[in-house]
């Protein structure tokens, strides 16, 4: 018995169309499975005798074989006679759904009609729906270079040349078609800036149009064109970048900074753009859904806050956290309505009631706001979480990912990292401080959230090292890290150790999650258990800090301490706590828990001296002393010689100690030596 498996033909179409063939053979089958979904013709660009008519698009030959179909373009001068007209073959484009046809020997100032088709087997022959035309012409194109280019916004413009003798029949348009691709494809796929005076135009006067809510430091492709029917004849190619801007970010107490203004916008008061979910671009408006991301986009290179140079969108959380702990007032600013954004210390930020948009159309614009996040929503691929701003009555709802919204940009300066958890450990002969490592222990109990963590432009992971006292010759820190996709590696950056303080080590890059974060000390593998570190602060996409922090995490308070020759003219002291001194009526202190925090087994400050330049005979030390004076400490043999870093460390012995006794930190002689020194802490550690 020999089966016989005859093509069959599934089309778009309510009704649907399925073909088969007889074959003497007895028990033919025919095979239903679809194979033509649709055929849509593409878009051609013209000259006065040819055209080439780009992103013909087929679905689906995948997998067929290419002596089984025939595609191509079918043409005519009349509506009528199209599928009766020329046909001129292809063949499809590596990504097995698109093709492209050129037409020659074409006449000048000609109106033509085309489709694109598929013909099975030569039985079947499956036409695009609608009919398109262009007009061949020798008419000319000029783009002209950009003008009044800003970080948001570009004039961008053209001349026409040798038009008088297009048909009058012809659909005549000019203007700009401006993408961030290069290719020709791309350039036509991409935003259209229809010029406004198309009379002046067609006269040969230049032609301008200007694009604003662009994303700042982006590189746009355009060309100027003119549309004759749905023929395009283009002028050259040409960019534009627009400026990089620094947006300013602003505390409202919560876990990130928010950006002052939109993306897009000139100021607080400016609405700036409204982009689709996962649009980088600022150019895409189609409210076609398959045309956005289907996933989270925080941070990645679809939020359009991370391509714009400026923090990254919120996500759902945020969103969220903003919603709940800040109050929302109608308010005006610059006579443009929003809504004035109070946090939780005072500080607020103004949100243009900027409506959204479907499409083109902009809607409830000066009556709502809405705040994209880059989180998709559980429920539905095709929505994204925002936060509606009706009626002074925020929401956490979804809007639709092909809807454009506002995107207001965060930042998370400072990484959570709890020390409690910060593993001491060797790898081959050096001493490691282990952040985390997939391979490691930190792996299931790591002091942050490794999943999480994110950086697009720089890290400083600042670390305060204790117990070394001062080398007498320095030696390497080198960070290992690795993001989670390993895109983003670091082996080789380092600092030099000298002894007891905080030191920083830069990584540059962009990094989503962790896959090894690590500090080794180079050749340090017998100082396990001698000396201590702790994260003193991990910051991210901003200028380094000038804050110090406790092994805690608790900021170092300079204004809860006093500094200076408080007990001896030569002496310079910076009192942590005195409960004989005026620090005990401070109302905050050296860090926030001073009160109430011990130790017993281990208690270091490191400090920084400056202004003293060379001196000797200083020597540093804790003046210690147990609310209770069950223990003391007075001694001073930490040699200062002058400006750098060092550290004093006592050891109680497993004595339970507190703070808020005497704790001050002294260096004798300094100020007689140098009597402009001036003395910072930079890390508390104690165990």
């Amino acid at each position: 018995m020999k089966w016989k498996y005859i093509l069959g033909v599934s089309l778009l179409m309510s009704s649907g169309l399925l073909v088969s063939s007889c074959s003497e053979d007895d028990n033919a089958s025919i095979y239903t499975k679809p194979i033509i979904l649709s055929v849509t013709s593409g878009t051609p660009s013209v000259s006065s005798a040819s055209a080439t008519i780009d992103h013909n698009v087929v679905r689906s030959l995948v997998g067929q074989s290419s002596k089984a179909y025939d595609i191509g373009i079918v043409y005519a001068t009349s509506p009528a006679e199209v599928e009766n007209g020329t046909k001129v073959s292809s063949s499809l484009n590596a990504d097995d759904s698109t093709y492209t046809v050129s037409l020659e020997g074409l006449q000048k100032n000609t109106t033509y009609y085309y489709k694109a088709y598929v013909a099975l087997q030569n039985q079947v022959t499956y036409y695009s729906s609608d009919v398109k035309s262009f007009v061949t012409s020798d008419a000319k194109v000029v783009t002209n270079d950009a003008a009044d280019v800003s970080s948001v916004s570009a004039g961008l413009g053209g001349t026409l040349t040798n038009v008088g003798n297009i048909p009058v029949s012809a659909d005549f348009s000019c203007g700009i078609l401006i993408s961030t691709q290069s290719d020709d494809a791309g350039v036509l796929k991409g935003y259209d800036l229809v010029a406004g005076d198309l009379v002046q135009a067609q006269a040969g006067t230049p032609y301008s149009v200007t694009k604003n809510t662009l994303v700042p430091g982006t590189k746009y492709y355009y060309k100027a064109y003119m549309k004759l029917n749905d023929g395009y004849i283009m002028g050259q190619l040409d960019s534009v970048t627009t400026t990089t801007e620094s947006k300013d970010f602003v505390d409202l107490g919560l876990s990130v900074l928010w950006a002052k203004s939109n993306v897009g916008a000139t100021s607080d008061s400016d609405a700036g753009g409204l982009y689709g979910y996962g649009d980088a671009t600022g150019l895409q408006t189609s409210a076609v859904s398959l045309l956005y991301p289907t996933i989270n986009v925080v941070g990645g290179s679809s939020d359009i806050c991370v391509a714009s140079g400026n923090g990254r969108l919120p996500s759902a959380a945020e969103l969220q956290e903003l919603k709940n702990n800040c109050t929302f007032t109608d308010s005006t600013v610059n006579d443009i309505p929003g809504y004035k954004v109070t946090g939780v210390n005072g500080n607020s930020i103004f949100i243009p009631k900027a409506g959204y948009r479907n499409g083109m159309s902009t809607v409830n614009s000066g009556q709502s706001a809405y705040l994209m996040s880059g989180t998709i929503s559980n429920s539905s691929n095709n929505y994204e979480y925002d936060l509606a701003l009706k009626a002074n009555s925020p929401s956490f709802t979804t809007a639709a990912t092909f809807y454009g919204i506002t995107a207001r940009a965060v930042k998370k300066v400072k990484v959570d990292f709890d020390n409690s958890k910060l593993l001491e450990t060797t790898e081959n002969n050096d001493l490691r401080f282990e952040i985390f490592n997939t391979w490691g222990s930190t792996a299931s109990n790591s002091g942050l959230d490794a999943n999480s963590f994110a950086f697009y432009k720089k890290m400083y992971v600042n670390f305060t090292v204790v117990g070394l006292g001062h080398l007498n010759s320095p030696v390497t820190a080198t960070i290992g890290f690795a993001s989670s996709d390993w895109s983003c590696q670091d082996w080789t950056s380092s600092v030099q150790i000298t002894g007891d303080g905080t030191y920083t080590i830069p990584v540059t890059g962009s990094a989503v999650g962790v896959a090894v974060f690590v500090i080794d000390i180079k050749g340090q593998k017998a100082e396990l258990n001698k000396w201590h570190s702790y994260i003193n602060s991990i910051i991210i996409d901003n200028d380094n800090t000038t804050d110090y922090y406790a092994c805690n995490g608790e900021k170092i308070n300079p204004e809860g301490m006093r500094y200076g020759p408080l007990d001896s003219k030569d002496d310079y002291r910076v009192e942590l706590y005195n409960m004989y001194g005026d620090t005990k009526q401070y109302t905050t202190h050296a860090f926030k828990s001073l009160l109430t925090s011990s130790f017993s087994q281990q208690y270091s400050v490191t400090f920084e001296v400056s202004n003293a330049g060379n001196v000797s005979s200083c020597n540093a030390g804790l003046s210690f002393a147990n609310p209770d004076w069950s223990y003391s400490s007075w001694t001073y043999d930490v040699p200062v010689t002058g400006n750098g870093q060092y550290g004093c460390s006592i050891y109680p012995g497993n004595k339970t100690c507190q703070f808020n006794g005497v704790n001050c930190l002294d260096i004798k002689n300094l100020l007689n030596k140098a009597a402009d020194a001036s003395v910072k802490i930079t890390g508390i550690y104690w165990k």
